[in-house]
């Protein structure tokens, strides 16, 4: 996660998430600050986040991202959203329309 070349450093970020590393959570939430890095940090922090999936956890996981990286741009938010409902859909579960819903506001 810290490797000087940001092409290893991205795939490092996303293997983060994908192998649901929580140990890597506080480095993946440093990088919030990094712009070149900051959408990679953003999706492996809701896939790796620990914790119960269910709908009101995921919508909990992410105001907590959102209200951690000091607002989420409309991408940014899209791209925490789509994390959140491969993990939703990976239990069986429908996905979450964060974004894209009148009860978005709700939520935050």
């Amino acid at each position: 996660l810290e490797d000087p070349d940001h092409k290893i450093r991205r795939q490092a970020v996303l293997g983060a998430g994908y192998l649901g590393l929580h140990t890597q959570l506080a480095k993946l939430r440093k990088l919030f600050d990094d712009e070149g890095m900051r959408l990679e940090a953003l999706f492996s922090y809701a896939l790796a986040s620990p914790g119960e999936v269910n709908r009101l956890r995921m919508r909990q996981l992410f105001n907590k991202i959102d209200e951690m990286a000091g607002g989420l741009s409309g991408v940014e938010a899209e791209t925490v959203e789509t994390a959140i409902n491969q993990r939703l859909q990976a239990h069986g579960l429908e996905p979450l329309a964060i974004t894209n819903s009148e009860e978005a506001d709700d939520f935050r």
